[in-house]
């Protein structure tokens, strides 16, 4: 599961934006736009190419990708 809005606020922060992303990381447009809306699972690579991208900290990726121990982390991959 991914917080959805903390990803995109993330990314305007940073200077970027979903494209820009994708492109970067090597995202299908489709498949990051069901991965980012929460009808895919964000895979653990994807979420290490998203971090690399973006330069978040450990609390941030917790907070984006929501492994706080409250299912989310057996929801990624």
């Amino acid at each position: 599961m991914v917080n959805t809005r903390l990803l995109k606020s993330t990314l305007v922060l940073r200077g970027e934006n979903l494209k820009t992303m994708g492109t970067s990381c090597g995202f299908n447009r489709v498949t990051l736009s069901k991965k980012v809306n929460g009808r895919m699972n964000f895979k653990q690579e994807d979420i290490a190419k998203i971090a690399n991208f973006l330069h978040l900290t450990p609390d941030e990726i917790v907070s984006i990708f929501c492994l706080n121990g409250e299912g989310g982390a057996q929801d990624v991959g």
